[in-house]
Formats: C-alpha cells, structure tokens, sequence
C-alpha cells in the first residue's frame, strides 16, 4: 500500500491522455522546411501526443501482406510437388487437380511480368500432363493459354515429347485475332490490363484479340487488386463485369497518402478520415510546402477542421509552433494534480504508516500488580 502511494504521489496524481498525431506533409517541393522539423520535434518531445504516419502503416500492413503472399507461394510450392508425384504414379487427374488449384492460387501474380512467367509454365506443365493422358483438346487450350500470357514460353525438345511439342505448334499457327473483350468496373477508372498489355482506364475495351482465355488484372487506388482469367470467344465481343472490393490496409493507406500529399489541406474530407481511421489517429496535421509559404491545417478524426487554416513563411519556425500550441495546448494539471500538493501529503500518509507499523511491531508488556495494570515496554 505504502509503495501504491508513493508510486501515485511521484506520478503526480493525474494521467495525461495521449493524443495520436497523423502529420502528413505535402506540396510540390521534396524537402522539408525548418518550420516542420520544429513541429515534428516539438510533438515527439510532449507526453501528451504521440506522432503517426501514414508510410509506417503501410509499411508494416505491407509486411503483413507479403506474409500472407508468402504463406500462398508455400502452399502452391506444395500443391506442384503433389503434382508431380501423382503423375509419377500415373495418377493424371490428381496430377491435373493440383497442377489447377496451384494456378488458381497463383493468379494474382498475372499483374507482374516474373508472376506471368511462372504462371506460363504452370499452364505449360498442365498442357503435358493433359496430352499424356490422352485429353488433347484441353492441353491445346492450356497451351494457348501459355502462349497469351508470355509469349516467348514454349515447350523444351530436351525436356518435352514430341508429342506436346507438336501440339504447341498446332495451337500457336494461324491464330486469328478477330476477338474482342470489354471490362466495366464497379467504381471506374480503375487500371486494366490484358495478358500484361499496357493498362487502360475501365471501362476498357480490347479489341483485335486471339480467341481463348486470357488474364486481366485490375488495379484502382484504395481497392484490392483483382487477376481473373477470362474465356474470350470469337465474333461477338465478350462483356466482363467486376465489383471491386475495398482494400486492406496497405491499399486503402497508400491511396489516402496519395490523395492528402496531392490536395493538402484541401483533401477531400472523407480521405481524411480514411487516414486518421486507418492509424486511429485523434488529429490529423496536415503541412503543406510551397515555394515560399509553409501552411498547415488540423483535422479530427472525422475529418473535421479544428481551427482555420494557417499559413506563414516558409521557415518562420516560431509562428507555426505557436499554431499548433494554441489549436493542441498542452494539458495542465488540477492543482490537487501537482506536485507541490501530493508531496507533503505522501510525507504525512508516510509518517502516518510508519508509525502504525512501529506500534504493531512493538509489542508493550501488559500484567497486573496489586490489581493495577502496569505497561512495561
């Protein structure tokens, strides 16, 4: 009990809530001015803020992210042994399933020019274990396939049968490119690109295709990105609908970065709750860099402005200080809070306790003499 009052009466008596700091800087000019490194170390250096960003968001959701890729690559890494021991045994169904559940795990790497590669060859090996088991129309469409998707991935005469190689040749002659595909997306404007193409703007339209199945990626600012594999049929344009899914954290923190470091204090209010909400922020600062004037504009966590505007020359350290001092000011203790009271009461309660523990410890000798109690100590 004694340490519990000695421990409040040291800590002064009250504590400060901290309050969380998104600073975000933007404007044209790269470096950092004299009156943000003074606001930067002034916010680290109170007890009661504590500074954010949103790069350290996206960099550890993107850590978490990559952990997760990794985890899928292991898992296609298994499903492609399991490949190859099935079809060692001859087992060429369950070679063709894992050989398919590896490509369907692997799908988003289609937005990379190594992931079309390795998805290339996957389909290539699939084509191999479907000739040898006898399905030849389904090993020209893998081959093909292999073919949209990277076009210098071709079977090995050293390592493939004739057989197969002869069936590459089959499925690559003469191919028309009479097709055509058209890709709406649910919002628009997000990025498209087929088999790696130069992306266009959805709602996209590609024409003068070969027909077959061809990967799209999709790509939008604050949306998960999406690899499909779609079946293009000749004559009639192919019409292809995708609702976009909000993305996770990394996504959705990168496209408000991009967006507050465009428009500054002028953002869209709604990124910038986005942003104070993806690192549960209380206030959000926002400092834009012209080429002479350094402004910055506070926000809470809905978005909302806290105070006016303030703008003031580039370097006056001083008069941005003193701004964010008046729109943030630094709590102030109760005067039962300070330390001038809680020191002469933890020395009373102290002197109070020792005493109690003195008289328990200290025993008097009580017994009776002619009927008189007598204390000797």
């Amino acid at each position: 009990m004694l340490a519990a009052l000695l421990s409040v009466a040291c800590g002064g008596g009250a504590a400060v809530r901290t309050t969380t700091v998104l600073l975000v800087p933007s404007g044209d000019a790269a470096e950092s001015s004299e009156a943000e490194r003074v606001l930067r170390r002034r916010i680290t250096e109170r007890e009661d803020l504590e500074l954010t960003s949103l790069a350290r968001l996206a960099s550890l959701a993107a850590d978490a992210e990559r952990e997760d890729t990794d985890a899928v690559e292991m898992e296609a890494q298994h499903r492609m042994a399991e490949a190859d021991e099935a079809f060692s045994n001859f087992d060429y169904a369950g070679a063709t399933t894992q050989l398919a559940e590896a490509l369907d795990l692997l799908r988003p790497l289609a937005a990379r020019a190594t992931g079309r590669q390795r998805l290339a060859a996957l389909h290539l090996q699939l084509a191999n274990v479907l000739q040898v088991h006898g399905e030849r129309d389904a090993a020209i469409e893998e081959l093909r396939t292999c073919h949209h998707i990277d076009p210098a991935c071709h079977p090995d005469p050293a390592r493939h049968p004739p057989e197969l190689i002869a069936l590459f040749a089959e499925a690559t002659e003469s191919v028309s490119e009479d097709a055509s595909l058209h890709v709406i997306t649910d919002p628009p404007g997000a990025r498209v690109s087929v088999d790696g193409c130069e992306p266009r703007l959805s709602p996209a339209r590609f024409g003068s295709i070969s027909p077959g199945r061809h990967y799209i990626t999709i790509e939008r600012d604050g949306f998960r990105p999406e690899a499909q594999l779609v079946n293009v049929a000749a004559g009639e344009p192919t019409e292809r609908s995708v609702a976009l899914t909000a993305g996770a954290a990394p996504h959705r923190a990168q496209a408000a970065l991009r967006a507050l470091r465009g428009d500054g204090p002028d953002a869209e209010p709604l990124w910038r709750a986005q942003a104070a909400t993806l690192t549960e922020a209380d206030v959000l600062l926002v400092l834009r860099l012209d080429r002479d004037a350094f402004r910055l504009a506070l926000f809470d966590a809905r978005g909302a402005p806290l105070g006016e505007p303030f703008e003031t020359e580039r370097d006056d350290a001083s008069a941005a200080l003193a701004h964010l001092e008046q729109t943030l000011p630094e709590p102030t203790l109760p005067w039962y809070g300070q330390w001038y009271f809680w020191v002469p009461v933890s020395g009373g309660l102290t002197f109070v306790l020792v005493t109690a523990a003195l008289l328990v410890l200290v025993e008097p000798d009580v017994h009776l003499v002619g009927g008189t109690v007598i204390d000797d100590f």
